[in-house]
């Protein structure tokens, strides 16, 4: 496949088009036919645009500073830190908010660049659509990181040869480019075998594909496929997060054989299934969206818009610091304090089984910033 453009007329505007700072570093990926031509008269700023780009960076603050660092972050981070070591359910849920918590990472980020690109008057393309109400494999990459999942198909599938030469090759071309989309993402064996099963995936499911079923709107029939291919995503994803295979075996160790006695994380459990409620949520919010802003004009609509903004703003200042980094997937929590208080009890090695069980309230309430006394040694 050849894409073929204009060339910019300048040196300044290609830089410009290589150095955009919304997209830069979060996505989405754009393409030269898609920005290039934007340049070519000046940029219309409109009230509508301006609408829909403080609306994108709202959704975007909540996605990430509210649900993916103040919510499910404390769910994530203490059990990754030290997998294979508490109870079976606080994997599990470890498992499923990480699920949540990256979408929410990856999507917010792109949802804020693209709402300020608008501000500036130019528009990007999408780059998430409910990718966790996909039915298969290859319907969840063309939702998730869509401008990454086209960039792959287009300069690493297609010149592989893509589905020409019968499906042995097809499979192939398939595996091979999804090895080196996990590589893309970081240079692991964790990342190559996170990316590896995908394409196995992909290819498993080639030969099953309704070409007619891939097109047709989500319907309520569809929800043991939504669930399915729900799960072995949200499986994948232990590979992507874990620091390294073997941490990656120990929190599926600890799914399976860590103790399930003990009482079950409540609190988690609804925060992911509300979670999940949300994402069907947000395509009914999506198709709407039009239509509520038609209808929020004048002094009336304004004063409601105003308080809609200024409330989420309220809650991403009161959330605001309570996560980590930029896309920083594999950190420890940064707090200071939480690392010195943590290395006063060795857990990993105690013998006593409630030290090993309350290491993850302990992560939480030290990553809180809450004080907690803890004895010098724990015997």
């Amino acid at each position: 496949m050849s894409i073929s453009i204009e060339a910019p007329p300048t040196l300044a505007r290609y830089a410009l088009f290589v150095s955009f700072f919304p997209q830069l570093i979060a996505g989405p990926i754009l393409r030269g036919q898609e920005f290039l031509p934007q340049l070519t008269a000046p940029a219309r700023i409109t009230i509508e645009k301006n609408r829909r780009g403080i609306w994108l960076i709202a959704s975007g603050l909540l996605k990430k500073v509210i649900r993916g660092d103040f919510l499910f972050a404390p769910l994530v981070d203490p059990i990754f830190a030290d997998p294979g070591i508490t109870s079976g359910p606080l994997h599990l849920l470890a498992v499923y908010a990480f699920a949540f918590q990256i979408y929410f990472d990856f999507s917010g980020y792109t949802d804020m660049a693209r709402g300020i690109a608008l501000l500036l008057g130019f528009e990007f393309p999408k780059n998430f659509e409910e990718p966790y109400l996909s039915r298969n494999p290859t319907e969840f990459w063309r939702r998730w990181q869509i401008t990454l999942s086209r960039w792959l198909r287009d300069y690493l599938y297609i010149p592989l040869g893509g589905n020409r030469g019968g499906s042995f090759r097809t499979g192939s071309n398939l595996l091979i480019t999804m090895l080196m989309g996990g590589l893309w993402h970081g240079a692991g064996w964790n990342f190559l075998l996170w990316g590896g099963m995908h394409g196995v995936l992909l290819a498993l499911h080639r030969p099953l594909r309704d070409t007619a079923h891939a097109t047709s709107p989500v319907q309520v029939r569809d929800w043991w496929r939504i669930l399915l291919c729900f799960h072995a995503v949200t499986f994948l994803w232990i590979f992507f997060r874990a620091e390294t295979l073997n941490d990656a075996w120990l929190m599926i160790e600890g799914t399976i054989s860590g103790s399930w006695n003990g009482p079950l994380p409540l609190w988690g459990m609804i925060l992911i299934f509300a979670a999940m409620l949300m994402h069907f949520a947000e395509r009914w919010i999506r198709n709407r969206a039009a239509k509520f802003r038609e209808q929020t004009v004048g002094i009336v609509g304004g004063a409601q818009e105003g308080c809609l903004l200024g409330l989420l703003l309220v809650l991403v200042i009161a959330a605001s610091g309570r996560g980590g980094e930029f896309l920083d997937l594999h950190r420890t929590l940064p707090d200071r304090a939480f690392r010195d208080s943590r290395d006063h009890i060795n857990f990993r090695d105690s013998a006593d089984p409630t030290a090993r069980m309350a290491k993850p309230m302990l992560d939480w309430l030290l990553h809180r910033g809450r004080s907690v006394d803890l004895p010098s040694d724990p015997s």
